[in-house]
């Protein structure tokens, strides 16, 4: 991974001045001065995020952004409802003036929703956080949570709409945001059975799933306040009720993968191993075994269960442990659930977890023995027409059939190379399922010498020389594979 390396920023008054310098000095129009100074500043290297680069400021000395002037009414309205103290209205002084106290809470509200709705929009969203949205969110999340909790959810909504960027991270990070957004999803734990508060705290788990994607910085943080904890007692909650809705589920699913993901590529080195290993620990990997029954087939959220469950068994142990819970019969399940009912999304992830399962030597001949390269290839053909999911199921194969002889003659058997040649021919532009075919090719060839001819009658050598000649990924791969066929030329 790279190094982090902060871009350079401006002033909203160094851009005006550049696009007021090219009109004046070299008299461009508006349009032609604002497009000229974009152009030169993004030479330069500099994040012009947050600032208004449309031009409607310049030459107006009165003109605030419609976005600015609302965060300004906002931070008005949540003026009114702080104490000396620095506190909120708390019951005591609503109960002596309620109309006066409504009033006042109505207003904020009104001015958040009006914030949340400009903010839509991603350039409205970076110029908010530039004034203060971030720390403004939170603010109203303080004052407003006391007084009605759908109100606090809209504060946390707006925050979603502001974090998906790295200044707003940033800002986040620095204002307390983190210990707020769990300090949120455990009010579930007080009132399980508050149909506000879960919804609360669904939105809190989405905020830690939005902030810490692509950020090691916030998964530390998270983790060193005890997010680990926090999220598998949120998701045995919801394990545990046979009623629970998805989406509960499916903020759970997206913050743990969030936090066990090694995606931030401005650092050199990431936690997210140890993460997963401390979340799986806890039970988390338990709790999913628990909702899978109920909830594995409903769409999307299968797709979604796939995918945090190969975030988190990253070790062998993990893996067999799945396996011996019942984990790998279900996901055989998935194999079949995913031919009667097309999702390639479903499909792919079902893939891509059987893959990460299969690196344990112990589960791989499980799944051999289940009948599982057969499902596998029929899945495949089920897909002829998806790259990607195919991708993923030659990963499969060539994962099982690695240093296994047994495995690569059944692989045959089940008809793995007439599926690689039908598919290589008809996704000659799928460079990412071609290289994997190739693999997978290979791996069925180099302990095999019996399979070989199959493979050249099959019509694979000019595929795969296609392949490794179009595609500079697909080289090393292809001319490996052209080794072990047999073959002398194939470099």
């Amino acid at each position: 991974m790279a190094p982090s390396i902060k871009k350079m920023t401006i002033s909203q008054e160094s851009f005006d001045a550049a696009v007021k310098e090219n009109m004046d000095d070299f008299d461009m129009d508006l349009e032609e001065a604002v497009q000229d100074a974009v152009q030169a500043f993004k030479i330069q290297g500099v994040d012009l995020s947050g600032i208004i680069i449309d031009g409607s400021n310049i030459g107006k000395a009165d003109y605030v952004h419609p976005v600015v002037e609302a965060l300004k009414k906002l931070d008005e309205s949540l003026l009114c409802l702080r104490l000396e103290n620095g506190s909120y209205l708390d019951w005591e002084i609503r109960h002596s003036e309620p109309e006066k106290v409504q009033t006042l809470f109505e207003t904020a509200v009104e001015a958040l929703e009006k914030v949340a709705e400009l903010c839509k929009g991603p350039e409205n969203a970076q110029i908010a956080v530039k004034h203060g949205v971030v720390e403004a969110s939170l603010q109203s999340y303080h004052a407003l949570k006391s007084y009605r909790t759908t109100w606090a959810s809209l504060a946390l909504r707006l925050l979603l709409s502001v974090i998906a960027e790295e200044p707003g991270k940033e800002v986040f990070l620095n204002s307390n945001g983190p210990q707020v957004v769990l300090e949120a999803i455990a009010l579930e734990d007080k009132e399980p059975y508050d149909t506000m508060i879960r919804e609360l705290s669904c939105t809190a788990a989405n905020v830690i799933a939005v902030a810490t994607t692509k950020n090691e910085k916030l998964k530390e943080c998270f983790m060193d306040l005890g997010a680990d904890r926090t999220l598998v007692t949120y998701l045995k909650f919801h394990a545990e009720e046979m009623g629970s809705d998805g989406a509960a589920l499916q903020a759970a699913c997206d913050a743990i993968r969030s936090m066990t993901v090694a995606d931030d590529d401005r650092v050199p080195t990431s936690n997210a191993f140890r993460n997963a290993m401390k979340i799986a620990k806890l039970g988390a990997i338990d709790a999913f075994l628990e909702i899978m029954p109920q909830k594995a087939k409903t769409i999307p959220l299968l797709a979604s269960l796939c995918f945090t469950l190969k975030s988190l068994c990253v070790n062998d142990e993990l893996c067999k442990h799945f396996a011996e819970e019942g984990g790998l019969d279900m996901v055989i399940d998935f194999l079949d659930y995913a031919c009667k009912y097309p999702n390639k999304i479903a499909a792919r992830q079902s893939f891509a977890l059987l893959c990460q399962l299969a690196g344990s030597d112990a589960n791989k001949e499980a799944i051999v023995k289940m009948d599982g390269l057969k499902k596998i290839i029929r899945v495949m053909q089920s897909y002829n027409e998806e790259p990607s999911v195919l991708q993923e199921g030659f990963a499969v194969v060539t994962t099982l059939t690695l240093r296994s002889p047994l495995h690569a003659t059944k692989a045959v058997e089940a008809g793995a190379l007439d599926l690689a040649a039908e598919m290589m021919e008809a996704h000659s532009n799928a460079p990412q399922m071609l290289r994997q075919a190739c693999q997978m090719v290979r791996n069925l060839n180099v302990r095999n010498p019996e399979n070989r001819p199959i493979t050249l009658e099959k019509g694979l050598e000019p595929l795969i020389r296609r392949a490794k000649d179009t595609y500079s990924i697909c080289n090393d791969v292809g001319s490996a594979a052209l080794r072990d066929m047999g073959l002398d030329d194939y470099l």
